[in-house]
């Protein structure tokens, strides 16, 4: 008897499983279905605010929650820049793009200097999202295609200076004097190439040749 109870309970529980799955499955599409919707609806809101902010100045200063002056020009500029990453976010919250589609949405938005001062201006906003947040996460892959970004810059400028120097070894070590150089052209940042002006003659010293300018008779 006792074992003909426990066979019933386990058959029991192997229909309320299967009961469970089936609705389950039935409910799904529906409450995904649900949630688009809803985020949808929020990002159209979202929006809507902004592009009244943007349009009104007065509206603009209650979003101004910058930790430093930021002019009216480029709190306009902020508040579209976060409109797009906003968009972006939306279409990968709904599935119409994958990780690898919005990383690659973000490293474009990323090369903008509009956007990384907005980025850098909202810092403190972030700050506040849990660590384990979706949000979050994507504001962390953000922050590091912005530092990516910054060091291939910077390798890219030393690779022009050091570029430079192996063409220029004289004039990357030696700046021309004010008031003996008439006129200087710069082919790498910091590093002008002096050019003789057409009514000069070479002044030699013991040291260097320099260019003086002398008067047309």
């Amino acid at each position: 008897m006792a074992t003909q109870s426990s066979a019933v309970r386990r058959i029991g529980s192997a229909v309320k499983a299967g009961v469970a799955a089936v609705t389950h499955s039935i409910a799904a599409p529906g409450l995904r279905q649900h949630r688009r919707a809803t985020l949808a609806e929020q990002h159209r809101l979202h929006f809507d605010l902004l592009c009244k902010a943007m349009d009104d100045p007065a509206l603009a200063a209650v979003l101004d929650t910058y930790e430093t002056d930021i002019p009216l020009e480029k709190q306009r500029q902020f508040l579209f820049a976060n409109a797009l990453y906003i968009n972006a976010l939306y279409y990968y919250r709904i599935g119409a793009l994958s990780k690898t589609e919005l990383y690659g949405h973000l490293r474009v938005m990323c090369q903008n200097q509009v956007f990384r001062d907005y980025w850098e201006a909202t810092r403190h906003h972030r700050k506040s999202l849990p660590d384990t947040s979706e949000e979050s996460a994507l504001g962390r892959m953000t922050d590091e295609l912005i530092q990516e970004l910054a060091e291939a810059e910077t390798a890219k400028t030393n690779l022009c200076k050091a570029q430079y120097r192996r063409r220029f070894p004289r004039w990357a070590t030696h700046r021309p004097r004010p008031n003996r150089v008439s006129e200087c052209k710069s082919s790498a940042p910091g590093f002008p190439v002096p050019e003789r002006p057409p009514s000069a003659r070479p002044y030699v010293s013991s040291s260097k040749a320099l260019y003086t300018t002398v008067a047309p008779k």
